[in-house]
C-alpha cells in the first residue's frame, strides 16, 4: 500500500518536473516526433505541453491521495490512472498540431504535386492527336514506346 503511494507521488513529481522544463524552460526538443523548424508556435507548444504535464502532475497527486484513502480500490485507480494518461496524451498531440507548421499544407502539397504529375503524363497537344489518327497502329505503338521512353 506505501509503496503504491509513493509510486504515485514519485511519477506526480516526474511530471511535474516535465512540465517546468517545457513550460517554463521551452524545450520543446525534448518533445519526441516534433522537428522543431515546423513549430510556428514555440511558446504556444511549450505551454500547451507544459500545462497539460501539470495537469498529469495534479492527478497522479489526487490518485495518490485516493490510494491512501481508499486502499481496497489500488487495481481500479490503476486502471484509471491509465484511462487518464492514454486520453490526456491523445489530447496533448491532437490539440498540438495547431503549433506546428505545414501539417495540412504538406498533406495538400503532395497531394497537388502528385495529380499535376498526373495530368502532366495524360496530356497530349490536339496536333498529336490529330497525327496520331493519320498513322499506322505500327507507327502509334512505337510513337507511344519512344514517349515511355522519354518520361523515364
Amino acid at each position: 500500500m506505501g509503496s503504491d503511494i509513493f509510486l504515485f507521488l514519485l511519477i506526480g513529481l516526474f511530471f511535474s518536473y516535465l512540465g517546468y522544463i517545457f513550460k517554463f524552460k521551452k524545450k520543446v526538443n525534448l518533445i519526441s516526433g516534433i522537428d522543431v523548424s515546423k513549430v510556428k508556435d514555440i511558446d504556444g507548444l511549450a505551454d500547451w505541453v507544459g500545462s497539460n504535464m501539470f495537469l498529469l502532475s495534479a492527478l497522479t497527486v489526487v490518485l495518490a491521495v485516493l490510494q491512501f484513502l481508499y486502499p481496497n480500490l489500488s487495481s481500479s485507480l490503476f486502471m484509471v490512472f491509465g484511462g487518464v494518461v492514454l486520453v490526456d496524451v491523445i489530447l496533448t498531440v491532437a490539440l498540438g498540431q495547431k503549433y506546428v507548421r505545414g501539417v495540412e499544407a504538406e498533406r495538400l502539397q503532395s497531394s497537388d504535386a502528385r495529380q499535376l504529375e498526373e495530368a502532366k503524363t495524360s496530356f497530349e497537344s490536339p496536333v498529336a492527336q490529330l497525327d496520331a489518327k493519320e498513322r499506322t497502329p505500327l507507327e502509334r505503338v512505337l510513337n507511344e514506346e519512344e514517349s515511355k521512353k522519354v518520361r523515364l
